[in-house]
């Protein structure tokens, strides 16, 4: 006769292996047996339509009042012009007054510019993470980018990233790797109007034809503690049926995460 502690373990291993074997078909099911639903295009939160419109509106004002901003020099292309002022606000220490401007310019052109501008040095200066004490010049970089969001106009800066992460998704952006992640990053990332960052970036998870763009978007919604959790459960259910089985695969992690 086998003895009780015996019967135990066998109990256990058994226990075991049904939690795994349920476990590797709910993951199949998930993954590969349920209907999918085509990615297809839909029209901006109006939330981002009404910020643009207000941006445009109160241009006029603010240019009528301060002084003029330099253009972009003739006969070369505005971003490259933009890219440089920002680099020299972030990387040398100048001041930010004409850089910060942009973002309320009149024409679109040049807020998408200054907008991706300011995403690249985010992902240069790695973001808002605070420095390692040793690293002075990165001190110095993440110090200048603080103090820059500290007396930012940050609806009208937000509002910039919106329009190109906007464009992205209705035109499909460029490669993964180019400016339309690093403003998906900065938007998910940067201070300020949690719900309505939140809400762009679930639109991006949701419309974006890049599977990788639809997928950074997923992860941004969850792990950033202070967005809406009622927004990034919404994503994570409609990501359940994505077309890609990475995303899939990236919903249902979040999901089992969420829950422990």
């Amino acid at each position: 006769m086998a003895s009780p502690k015996a019967i135990k373990w066998k109990s256990v291993f058994l226990g075991i292996i049904a939690l795994l074997l349920f476990s590797c078909a709910y993951v199949l099911l998930t993954l590969f047996a349920i209907p999918v639903e085509p990615i297809e295009y839909e029209a901006p939160p109006k939330l981002v339509q009404q910020g643009n419109a207000s941006v445009a509106s109160s241009v006029v004002q603010v240019d009528e009042a301060a002084p003029s901003v330099p253009a972009p020099t003739p006969g070369s292309p505005p971003d490259t012009d933009i890219e440089a002022l920002a680099k020299g606000v972030f990387f040398e220490g100048k001041s930010s007054e004409a850089f910060a401007a942009l973002f309320g310019h009149p024409d679109q052109d040049v807020r998408e510019a200054a907008a991706l501008a300011l995403a690249r040095c985010y992902a240069a200066n790695g973001g808002m993470i605070e420095p390692r004490a040793e690293s002075d010049e990165f001190i110095r970089r993440w110090e200048t980018m603080e103090n820059f969001w500290a007396n930012a106009d940050k609806p009208t800066i937000l509002n910039a990233l919106r329009e190109v992460i906007s464009k992205s998704v209705e035109t499909g952006g460029s490669e993964f790797a180019g400016g339309d992640y690093h403003v998906l990053y900065l938007l998910a990332w940067s201070p300020g109007q949690d719900t309505q960052r939140a809400e762009t970036i679930a639109w991006v998870a949701n419309h974006h034809p890049s599977d990788d763009m639809r997928r950074a978007a997923v992860f941004f919604i969850v792990a950033n503690d202070g967005f809406p959790r009622d927004i990034g459960d919404d994503v994570l259910a409609r990501r359940a049926h994505d077309p890609s089985p990475r995303i899939r695969f990236e919903a249902l992690i979040q999901r089992v995460q969420r829950i422990f």
